[in-house]
Parts: structure tokens; C-alpha cells; sequence
């Protein structure tokens, strides 16, 4: 079960650095490069909020249901404090570096949300055979 998680996730990983890549080239061509690093901590931001939800998923598994609720608003808080705090601080850089940041976190969940599809697609379609 390890094996086939390492997949998906060093599957993530790289598609995390193709889109880096892609997006260091579509910056440099309008002269800003250096908001590559915005780009990178908003994808960081994204991957870590997406772990701890689904590690809330996967612990509150085993709680009854209030226990459960309970777990689930408090990673909400978490990630909540988590990405204002992170965007906050970034604003008082720079008000690019904090449109890259955003950038780089909805890039991060429109990956995962493409692997998600990906994901149930193939597992419908490995059902119907």
C-alpha cells in the first residue's frame, strides 16, 4: 500500500516542479523571474494545507461522529490561520510577490485536484472491466 502512495505522490511532486518550471519560463519571458519563489512557497503552502486535511481525514476515521466535526473545524481553523498568516506576511513585501504567492497556491490545488479526477476516472474505469 506504501508503494502505491510513494506513486501518486512523487507523481505530484513532479508535476509540482514541471509547473514551477513552466511558470519560471512564462515569468523570465515578462522579466520577472524572481517571483518564481512566490510561485514556489504558494505551491508549499497548498501541499501542506492538502496534508493536513487529509491527515484529519485520516485520523478522524476512527472518532464517532461529534469527535469527527470537532477534528474536521479545527484543521479548518489551522489551514485558515495557516494561509492568512502566510499571505500577511507576504503583502508586506510586496504586493507581486503576493499575487504569486496566491498564484502558486491555487496551482497547487488545481493539481491536486486533477489527480483526484484522475484518480476516480481510473478507478471507475478499472470497474467496469
Amino acid at each position: 500500500m506504501e508503494k502505491v502512495w510513494w506513486v501518486h505522490i512523487s507523481r505530484i511532486i513532479k508535476q509540482y516542479f514541471i509547473s514551477l518550471i513552466v511558470a519560471w519560463g512564462i515569468l523570465y519571458s515578462y522579466g520577472k523571474p524572481s517571483l518564481i519563489f512566490g510561485i514556489l512557497v504558494g505551491e508549499l503552502i497548498g501541499a501542506v494545507c492538502i496534508f493536513i486535511m487529509g491527515n484529519r481525514m485520516l485520523k478522524s476515521i476512527d472518532f464517532s461522529p461529534d469527535a469527527a466535526v470537532f477534528t474536521m473545524k479545527i484543521g479548518w481553523m489551522i489551514r485558515l490561520f495557516l494561509i492568512l498568516g502566510c499571505l500577511a506576511a507576504v503583502i508586506q513585501i510586496s504586493v507581486s510577490l503576493f499575487w504569486a504567492v496566491v498564484t502558486g497556491f491555487f496551482l497547487a490545488e488545481v493539481i491536486m485536484l486533477a489527480n483526484a479526477v484522475y484518480w476516480i476516472l481510473k478507478k471507475n474505469s478499472d470497474k467496469q472491466k
